[in-house]
């Protein structure tokens, strides 16, 4: 579901945000001058004004909760309240949100530990994994930036010392152009089911394209010398990376030939168990 985003309001009164809202001006540590910018804080979300520009950004499913968190389940509903919430008290419609950052994704419970997963991720595309951190030093995470977007995959139990396997993957999109068929993205737009849809399509697409090593893959059971060779040198992000297109094509179906008949292969079931959560929170 949609969660992080950062939106240009339009329409809305200057006057009245800074008669609503408690406003501070950011001063130069350096100069000491005062900054034009001003800055609220309101149930997780940053307001920024500068000059005639109005920016919100944050959580939407941080705020259903208060600013406190994003763990829980954030269903459509729930998602609809928060939208409408936003235009009353802002006191313009959602569409006068045109969103220039958008991320989404979903909290998916494992009967394992998350870092199985985690540390089987390898590249995306091209792309080899980073750790950034995720608002915790203690948790394993893999991020793939690329210009357009960035993939995030990280223990979101660990996150909130909660008692569940809970692995979050999400995909943030930073230059709108990557969202395919929109010229513009609007807050009103997140209220259409099938656009919902859509995200959760491209969710899932991104998800699967990640080379993955499935940890479920039984080493005793595969004797020969090169496959366990070659499931070696694909843990290996130069592996991939500095192969030409073509051979990388390649391996990928070699690597999930090897992952179907010697392991369970982890990936696809996240992907269906995506789907089917998905399908559940759309339609509550």
């Amino acid at each position: 579901m949609p969660d992080y985003f950062k939106a240009l309001v339009t329409g809305v009164s200057i006057e009245y945000l800074l008669g609503k809202f408690e406003f501070h001006s950011i001063v130069s540590e350096k100069s000491g001058l005062i900054n034009d910018t001003k800055i609220a804080k309101f149930r997780g979300l940053t307001i920024k004004i500068k000059g005639s520009n109005v920016l919100l950004q944050g959580s939407l499913h941080k705020y259903k909760n208060y600013g406190e968190h994003n763990y829980n389940d954030f269903n459509y509903s729930e998602l609809t309240e928060v939208i409408n919430d936003l235009s009353k008290v802002f006191q313009v419609t959602p569409e006068s949100f045109i969103i220039q950052n958008l991320e989404f994704g979903i909290n998916i419970e494992l009967p394992f530990n998350p870092d199985l997963i985690i540390t089987g991720l390898i590249v995306h595309k091209q792309t080899k994994f980073s750790c950034l951190p995720v608002e915790a030093t203690n948790v394993n995470s893999r991020t793939f930036v690329h210009n357009r977007f960035t993939i995030k995959v990280y223990d979101k139990g660990l996150q909130y010392n909660l008692s569940q396997n809970l692995i979050r993957i999400e995909l943030k999109v930073t230059k709108m152009i990557h969202l395919k068929g929109f010229k513009q993205v609007l807050l009103s737009n997140l209220l259409d089911i099938e656009v919902l849809k859509a995200l959760k399509d491209l969710l899932i697409k991104t998800w699967k394209e990640i080379i993955m090593v499935d940890f479920t893959i039984n080493l005793k059971s595969l004797k020969s010398f090169k496959k366990r060779e070659f499931l070696l040198s694909a843990k290996d992000p130069s592996f991939w990376i500095n192969s030409t297109r073509n051979t990388r094509y390649k391996n990928k179906i070699k690597l999930q030939e090897i992952t179907s008949y010697f392991g369970e292969d982890q990936q696809q079931i996240i992907a269906d168990a995506i789907e089917l959560k998905e399908c559940q929170l759309f339609n509550t």
